[in-house]
């Protein structure tokens, strides 16, 4: 008897957990649909997906997840579980380490002086997509035009010519990279404060000259990410430098 009730337990402890089990899903190499683009959307976002996302689950996108678990201290198993995606979607995910050799830009300048703090709200109003507007780098003063693509908790943009491009890539060292700087951007007449990213994403070439497509994210006060609404505390600190105190 004592046996047969142990085993009851057994049974009934597995039968309870059937459900959790099965409702619990496991993203993995072959799976595909919105589930994986918008992982690879959040790996991109913290800079251990460098391509533009594809909703299917290659071995690009299981690297990029064994990185995030490396970085995060989980399982490194390449599998996106209960677990990593819980993580990888929470404010406390831990960024892809930049490198000491990516050049991250000039760190003395001319500089520029600093803009008022808008929100999101007002901006997404103000520079709607289609229009252009001036990008100042807050520490060199270097500047050059951008024309907005896309972005709903934030603005995409790219720049409006090869030499528009140069500049950009020149604040950030020479080349596109993971690190992110305070700026100021010029429209409608008012000098907002905020935050570049220095990795181009999405579709759509950008001149003959260099390899990078797409646009960059421009951050502005209240801007969250795409996907998940997660505020980023690098762009963050960044619009607060750009401020005018």
């Amino acid at each position: 008897m004592k046996h047969l009730r142990a085993l009851t337990a057994v049974l009934l402890s597995v039968i309870l957990l059937l459900p959790l089990a099965a409702g619990a899903e496991i993203l993995g190499t072959n799976s595909s649909g919105e589930a994986v683009y918008r992982l690879q959307e959040r790996l991109f976002d913290l800079g251990y997906f460098n391509y533009k996302p594809t909703a299917n689950y290659g071995s690009m996108t299981r690297s990029a997840v064994m990185k995030f678990q490396e970085y995060n201290g989980l399982s490194a198993d390449g599998a996106a579980g209960e677990q990593t995606v819980s993580v990888l979607f929470s404010s406390s995910s831990k960024r892809m380490p930049i490198l000491g050799s990516i050049p991250f830009g000039p760190t003395e300048g001319a500089g520029a002086s600093g803009g008022s703090d808008v929100a999101w709200s007002e901006v997404d109003s103000l520079f709607p997509e289609s229009s252009a507007a001036t990008v100042t780098d807050y520490i060199t003063g270097k500047s050059f035009s951008v024309k907005r693509t896309g972005g709903t908790n934030h603005a995409v943009v790219k720049p409006v010519s090869a030499a528009d491009e140069q500049t950009y890539l020149e604040v950030f060292g020479g080349t596109a990279n993971w690190s992110k700087r305070a700026a100021v951007v010029s429209v409608d007449g008012r000098r907002i404060s905020a935050s570049m990213s220095g990795m181009p994403r999405g579709d759509g070439a950008w001149s003959s000259a260099s390899g990078l497509s797409g646009g960059f994210d421009l951050y502005f006060s209240g801007s969250t990410s795409d996907f998940g609404n997660l505020s980023d505390a690098e762009h963050t600190a960044n619009i607060k430098k750009a401020t005018i105190a």
